[in-house]
């Protein structure tokens, strides 16, 4: 059996990663401002922590920046 966590990326650029990509569930965030751009690096960086975090399984998680989000 596959649980999922579903990875909400945001916009996609090419280019050096950029910092570090931040993992947070979505129901513990306010309404993101906009859709924050991330390089792919950062992106895949972000996708692969999720897939080995169990406590994401069957959660709704948003990828961002690291100051792209506000909690609830």
């Amino acid at each position: 059996m596959v649980t999922l966590a579903l990875g909400c990326p945001v916009n996609l650029k090419g280019g050096a990663p950029a910092g570090h990509a931040d993992a947070k569930l979505i129901d513990e965030l306010a309404p993101v401002p906009g859709l924050p751009t991330l390089p792919f690096a950062n992106a895949a960086e972000a996708l692969l922590e999720i897939a080995g975090r169990n406590d994401l399984t069957s959660q709704r998680v948003l990828v961002t920046t690291p100051n792209g989000w506000r909690a609830t």
